[in-house]
């Protein structure tokens, strides 16, 4: 009899499965996407996307189809279409699905929907980052963590400037390894990270201490190379570094940043992202391993500005050149970098400090644009929660001329005059003489033209 009862019960629960899941293929719309989230899985950020999102299901599809004219959702209208690939983790609250766009025309708005089986999503738009800019802006922020509702004020806030990609500088959740945390940073990125033009906004993130390097973070991020450290370029224009302060800062990581700003180093601009700050007067002060390491590189090579977090408030830094000087900053930002600390996405904030470095510190929930215009200037403002500006800085790229004019013309100059009084201490009758034996020999080379 208990055999018949648990062959019965396996009989119902079967029969209960195949009777969800027939409903879920039939409607075609039980399981739509949802934490959708652009990202670059190479360094050409003006001809590829990844679009990322979540499933409950591994067969709902990993299809993109897309147009650069809006097909208002209508699967049957898009002219493009990629697949992709889906996976989970231990842990994973569902199916994660990638697929990256290739081929793409830089400057240019597309429009998508992703899914498959399982439904697809509402339409969104990108636009593709141009190669030839006449203005370029990005956001930067970090440090957000177990404060949702500050996080999704600051995001929202963010999307207003319409930036063209946002630089995440660590700490999105408390604890790594917490699926619930990602679940609910994911969904603020879904939710929020649209700008008021309707873009849907990239993010290039790096990893955080509260990170604590989990497949977590892995899992759900489509990042090059081995996704700790990486670079993006836009054209040969504008370079940006990705590295992982959580790791061992030397050895293989310093080897790769070497080779890669060598290999970039005549970008008119270049830009290097990670966690923990070099130069901090907050909390937990600098970190110093990053200065005996990278910073000398960022000297060499001339990186313009470095974000970090992890001390939640503000700090811009006056020039530093640590190979020049380890106490005393540089007369401008053509002979050091500007090192700045953005953390005010929602943690608690620490109280903010002075040391030799600092040009400007504040307390104070916040986020940075930065503003790159196709005439060499760089604008960058540091905005609190309601956009309003309380620090901003213009910087221009040196141009160093190829010779020196006055130290030239100045020498001439003085040989000129030194000349004219040698003449004036001969006679009257000696000038003749050497006016018409000047003529004479002219007059005899004319001729053998």
């Amino acid at each position: 009899m208990r055999l018949l009862n648990y062959a019965y019960t396996a009989y119902v629960t079967l029969l209960l499965f195949t009777v969800l899941l027939c409903n879920r293929t039939s409607t075609g719309n039980s399981d739509p996407p949802i934490h959708i989230h652009l990202t670059w899985q190479h360094s050409d950020m003006s001809n590829t996307i990844t679009i990322t999102w979540q499933t409950a299901f591994s067969d709902s599809g990993n299809t993109v189809l897309y147009d650069n004219v809006s097909r208002s959702g209508d699967p049957a209208l898009y002219r493009y279409s990629a697949s992709g690939k889906c996976h989970t983790y231990p842990g994973a609250s569902g199916y994660i699905h990638e697929v990256e766009l290739t081929g793409l025309k830089p400057g240019l708005t597309y429009y998508f929907i992703c899914g498959g089986n399982g439904g697809y999503s509402e339409e969104r738009c990108f636009r593709t980052i141009p190669v030839n800019f006449s203005h370029l802006r990005f956001a930067v922020g970090g440090d957000c963590r177990g404060n949702w509702s500050q996080r999704d004020i600051m995001f929202r806030a963010m999307s207003e400037f319409n930036p063209d990609f946002i630089l995440l500088v660590g700490d999105f959740v408390t604890s790594g390894n917490n699926q619930t945390q990602w679940d609910s940073f994911f969904e603020s990125l879904h939710e929020n990270l649209v700008g008021s033009n309707g873009f849907t906004i990239p993010i290039i993130p790096c990893l955080g201490n509260h990170e604590e390097n989990a497949t977590n973070y892995y899992g759900q991020f489509a990042l090059p190379g081995n996704e700790q450290w990486y670079s993006l370029d836009i054209g040969e224009t504008v370079h940006i570094v990705v590295l992982n302060s959580e790791a061992n800062p030397s050895e293989e990581q310093l080897q790769w940043l070497e080779n890669d700003l060598k290999t970039h180093e005549n970008y008119t601009w270049k830009f290097a992202m990670f966690h923990r700050p070099p130069f901090s007067s907050s909390k937990h002060g600098c970190w110093t391993e990053g200065r005996q390491y990278w910073c000398p590189l960022f000297d060499k090579y001339h990186v313009d500005i470095v974000f970090s977090g992890h001390d939640h408030n503000y700090e811009r830094t006056k020039p530093i050149n640590w190979t020049a000087s380890k106490t005393s900053p540089q007369p401008s930002y053509s002979r050091g970098t500007m090192y700045i600390v953005s953390a005010g996405l929602g943690a608690p904030l620490y109280e903010s400090g002075t040391e030799w470095w600092t040009a400007y510190s504040r307390s104070v929930y916040h986020f940075v644009i930065v503003g790159i215009f196709a005439n060499k200037t760089l604008n960058l403002q540091a905005k609190n929660a309601s956009g309003a500006t309380f620090d901003k800085v213009l910087q221009k790229t040196p141009v160093i001329p190829e010779f020196q004019p006055p130290i030239f013309l100045s020498a001439m100059m003085a040989t000129t005059t030194l000349l004219s009084i040698l003449l004036r201490k001969h006679s009257k009758r000696t000038a003749c003489r050497f006016q018409k034996n000047l003529q004479t020999k002219t007059l005899k080379e004319g001729e053998n033209y």
